[in-house]
């Protein structure tokens, strides 16, 4: 089966194109939703039409029930148009698609959607069931309760690597390919939280958000649990977050400040971990 994928941020295309294809999928990937209007408004001579579309709903420009309206005339009767994010969306953004899958997901469960999904084409007169829409996949990093500016403490059940995900990927491609993968994820995490100490600096919370959300979806692809929990509390807090420590007294500014840096802090040693922990796994 030919797939489109969908994704502003790179490292999720470069993700999901591997993962996809090591199950035997055919990938093409667009970069906007743009991108994709374009692509599937001219093919190329030998390029098939996509039996499944796969786009996230939370990319600058066009997305969301938009990019449905827009990709929908230009598909074949048989294609599914699922959506992907990192958060659960409101329902509203949903509109069009055929389902929706919450980042990260297992590749067994989107071939779960799709085989379910060839049914809700078939009627596709019929309104979407609200399962379809609602469905995403239980066996991700679960997301912890928390007040704002208090950050996450992986458990032990949590871990800094889920070894399951790590075991199906370790299956699925040589030892260097796996490695040069989490190098490369390990690489785009750092540089992102560089950049997100120069957004914090700059007071533009709007575009750490983005960040840290874009560092969740990579992570999470990959099963590196604490820098998807550390991110994921990065994205819903923003640069609202509190020190953890307050002083009697202390100025709001300085106390943000705080929190933030040390939020940056505990992604960087995160990377550190993870780093150390897939050395030690690969030598095994």
């Amino acid at each position: 089966m030919f797939l489109l994928v969908v994704d502003d941020d790179a490292l999720s295309r470069e993700l999901l194109t591997l993962l996809l294809e090591l199950e035997g999928y055919a990938v093409a990937v667009a970069a906007s939703g743009e991108e994709a209007v374009a692509r599937l408004s001219s093919p190329g001579p030998l390029e098939p039409q996509p039996g499944v579309v796969l786009a996230d709903i939370q990319m600058p420009g066009l997305s969301g029930p938009e990019l449905a309206l827009a990709l929908r005339p230009l598909l074949a009767s048989g294609t599914l148009l699922f959506a992907m994010s990192g958060s659960q969306p409101r329902p509203d953004l949903l509109e069009g698609f055929d389902g929706f899958l919450l980042k990260p997901f297992k590749i067994t469960d989107l071939q779960s959607m799709i085989s379910s999904g060839q049914t809700l084409v078939a009627g596709r007169e019929e309104p979407v069931p609200e399962s379809a829409i609602a469905h995403h996949i239980d066996s991700s990093p679960a997301t912890v309760g928390h007040t704002p500016g208090e950050l996450p403490h992986p458990t032990q059940n949590d871990g800094i690597l889920d070894v399951e995900i790590y075991t199906k990927l370790r299956e699925l491609m040589p030892t260097e390919q796996l490695g040069q993968m989490y190098a490369l994820c390990m690489e785009d995490s750092r540089k992102r939280i560089v950049h997100m100490r120069a957004l914090a600096a700059a007071g533009d919370d709007v575009e750490f958000r983005r960040e840290a959300h874009a560092v969740k979806g990579g992570c999470g692809m990959i099963g590196a649990t604490e820098l998807y929990l550390l991110s994921e509390a990065a994205e819903r807090d923003g640069l609202a977050v509190q020190s953890p420590v307050q002083s009697p007294g202390q100025e709001a500014t300085a106390t943000r400040t705080s929190g933030v840096t040390a939020m940056l802090d505990r992604l960087s040693l995160a990377c550190d971990r993870l780093e150390r922990i897939l050395m030690e796994h690969m030598r095994e």
